[in-house]
Parts: structure tokens; C-alpha cells; sequence
């Protein structure tokens, strides 16, 4: 990961989350792109790596980061309202895939219970991705919901702020 990043560059650095920090880096002889967490040694959140006890993490790079940069407060262009629809149906996809999905052998579903706009990522060409997947909850289908998790309300807590 050191080769990949460039020895953690601090110019590959593209976001601090709760893990550590997020580094841009190239993997395969330079043919993929990914985003590389880096655990923070102060972080209480768990990763995996078997090289001299790093704690690291690797994902798909999102070129067009998280869907929140393209809403609030921004200097880029507003998105279309074709690509909003798009993403919506994208996110929409991927909690459908979750929720209905059969884990291992027996018959489970996930329960995302993460959604806001800090999590679904973009990639290159704009398809959404859910992210953090920490709060799931995996059982049997049943029709009682497990407990509220995740951000209160109804609304983004980024836009509920204002």
C-alpha cells in the first residue's frame, strides 16, 4: 500500500474519516485506481492488513466522491435533474440488492439503516455506490423493524442543520 500511495503521500490525501484517512493510490502496475483508508492509530475502528500491523483498507476509487458534495454549499455545477434521478434509482438498486438479498445458505436480508448523502459515492461515470456498511443488520424477513439506527430524522442531518 506504501508503493500504491506513493509512501502515504500527503498530496494523494482525499478525505479524514473516522477510520483515518483516505489516500488516492494505483494497484495492478498502475492500471486501477483506488481509495486507501489508512487506520488513524487513535481510531477504535477495526480494519485489515498483514503488513507490519497496518490497519488498512481498500475500495474502488469514487471519482465523484460522496453524493453531499454535489448538493450543499458547493462550487461545482448543479447536477441535472436527470443525474439525480439516476443516482436516486442507483441507491435504490443497491438497498433493493441488500434487502432482498440471501446470505450464505440460510434465508437472510440486510438491513442498510445508513442512508444519507455522506454514503452513496459516484464513480467515474456517475453510478451510485452505498457506503458504510457498519450499521447493517442481517436476519430472518420479518415484517418488525429493528431498532432506529444511523441519523436521526427524517431529513439529511446535513440539510436539517440549516
Amino acid at each position: 500500500m506504501k508503493a500504491a500511495t506513493n509512501k502515504f503521500r500527503l498530496s494523494l490525501r482525499v478525505d479524514q474519516g473516522a477510520f483515518g484517512p483516505v489516500f488516492s493510490g494505483k494497484i495492478a502496475g498502475g492500471k486501477t485506481k483506488v481509495a486507501i483508508k489508512r487506520r488513524d492509530p487513535y481510531s477504535m475502528h477495526i480494519g485489515y492488513c498483514d503488513e507490519m500491523g497496518e490497519m488498512i483498507l481498500v475500495y474502488n476509487y469514487m471519482a465523484h466522491g460522496c453524493l453531499r458534495d454535489h448538493l450543499y454549499r458547493t462550487k461545482q455545477p448543479p447536477l441535472t435533474w436527470n443525474r439525480r434521478l439516476e443516482i436516486c434509482i442507483g441507491a435504490a438498486r443497491g438497498l433493493h440488492s441488500l434487502h432482498t438479498s440471501q446470505i450464505i445458505h440460510e434465508v437472510s436480508r440486510v438491513i442498510y439503516r445508513n442512508l444519507k448523502t455522506t454514503n452513496i459515492l459516484l464513480d467515474e461515470e456517475w453510478v451510485a455506490k452505498l457506503t458504510d456498511l457498519a450499521l447493517c443488520k442481517t436476519g430472518p424477513p420479518t415484517d418488525v423493524m429493528p431498532r432506529v439506527m444511523g441519523s436521526g430524522g427524517l431529513l439529511d442531518p446535513d440539510r436539517s442543520a440549516n
